[in-house]
């Protein structure tokens, strides 16, 4: 945008300048042929010589000022002045009219270019006009001074016409032209931004797929870690109750070792299963209430862990994403109780507070402090964050609680 406006500067810059050149050289002409007529006319050389000279340097000063920059009200009074000069200037010349015609061709440049529209050649064609009216005899220093002739008249009106149109015509092809040029820059204006536009678009959409990407890798991190975690912490605690009996031979140890070989099976029809959704296929919706009493049931068996859970008539009724998220909190609750404290009891509550659901998992182990966030509390965050909830974590040194307040979607 700067670079353009410099441009236009110093385009008006040179115009000026070529302007003033137009002044300069009209008035050294209009000077030259004065100095031709006077040699032959004696009333001029001896009357008018040094006015002459006076007013041209005046008028030539004032042709300048006009094309610089200064303020329109000012301009316009310098152009009368020049004007009432060109007058002033030409009267007293009698039937030479060269000399008029040359000033006269400057004055109609200033006009033109002066004024927008058609004002500058309207003016300029009066001028020529009151010009040609004022050519009569007339007595001057007590000298008879005769008209131009018919011939003259016609032929410095036809001069200052023709110039006037040709200098009409050529601002119009200016105008046209500069016209263009804005026309152009806001095409390209248009077109850079719409670039600039294309690549934000093109930036957020690589943003976008990324954070699907990162959003995709998050689920396959919770959904196999959920299940995996869950179904090795099964069989872990399978095989030690196998291990801790004696008696290797008992028909216990193979019922233990076959429950284990089914809980390898489940995990692996689970982990189908997760992958099974990643690829948009539909999880057969079941009673939360049973999957979680199956859960539950399966663990204290496991564990030797007594586990308490208490729920509202609510529970039951809830859509399917919150009976999976619900679902996988109290799977990994249990899951952290055994596998990382010495808690015997785990108090399970499922209720509804307001417009929330709210799922509180305590229990009273005795290895809770300085414990760090892994897989599967980020996983459990990111559940209940999914869903327009909040995940509070509280570690005491007797007892770790878990609250998950969910709120529930309107309608």
């Amino acid at each position: 945008m700067g670079a353009m406006h410099e441009k236009k500067m110093e385009r008006e810059r040179l115009f000026a300048i070529f302007l003033i050149g137009v002044s300069l050289l009209s008035h050294m002409g209009a000077g030259l042929f004065f100095g031709v007529q006077e040699q032959h006319v004696d009333y001029l050389r001896i009357h008018w010589h040094l006015p002459f000279y006076l007013l041209l340097a005046i008028s030539a000063v004032l042709s300048i000022l006009i094309n610089l920059k200064i303020d329109s009200g000012k301009k316009q009074v310098i152009l009368l002045i020049d004007v009432l000069l060109f007058f002033l200037i030409g009267y007293p010349l009698g039937p030479h009219l060269d000399i008029e015609i040359i000033l006269g061709i400057n004055l109609i440049t200033i006009l033109v270019f002066s004024f927008s529209d058609l004002y500058g050649e309207k003016i300029a064609l009066i001028i020529i006009v009151v010009t040609l009216m004022l050519q009569a005899p007339y007595s001057l220093w007590f000298t008879q001074v005769p008209a131009p002739s018919m011939e003259n008249m016609i032929f410095a009106a036809f001069i200052l016409v023709v110039f006037t149109l040709f200098l009409s015509i050529l601002k119009r092809v200016m105008n046209r032209l500069h016209h263009e040029e804005i026309r152009s820059r806001k095409y390209n204006r248009a077109l850079d931004e719409l670039t600039n536009n294309s690549f934000d678009y093109q930036h957020i959409s690589r943003q976008n797929a990324m954070e699907l990407i990162r959003t995709e890798k998050q689920y396959i991190t919770r959904e196999v870690h959920d299940i995996i975690s869950y179904a090795m912490t099964n069989q872990l605690m399978l095989v030690q109750a196998a291990m801790s009996i004696k008696d290797k031979n008992s028909p216990v140890v193979d019922e233990l070792l076959e429950k284990a070989k089914n809980e390898i099976n489940g995990g692996m029809s689970k982990t189908r299963a997760a992958l099974g959704e990643l690829r948009d296929q539909e999880f057969d919706q079941e009673d939360v209430n049973l999957l979680v009493e199956q859960l539950i049931a399966k663990f204290k068996n496991f564990s030797h862990i007594d586990v308490q859970f208490r729920k509202d008539e609510f529970f039951s009724r809830l859509p399917r994403a919150y009976n999976q998220t619900i679902f996988h909190i109290i799977q990994q609750c249990m899951t952290n109780t055994y596998l990382h404290s010495s808690a015997d009891t785990i108090e399970i509550l499922c209720e509804h507070e307001g417009r929330c659901v709210v799922v509180v998992v305590k229990d009273n182990g005795t290895n809770s402090r300085g414990f760090r966030e892994g897989i599967g509390i980020k996983g459990m965050r990111e559940r209940i964050e999914m869903l327009g909830g909040v995940l509070k974590i509280s570690a005491l040194s007797l007892g770790f609680t878990v609250r998950a307040e969910i709120p529930i979607a309107e309608g």
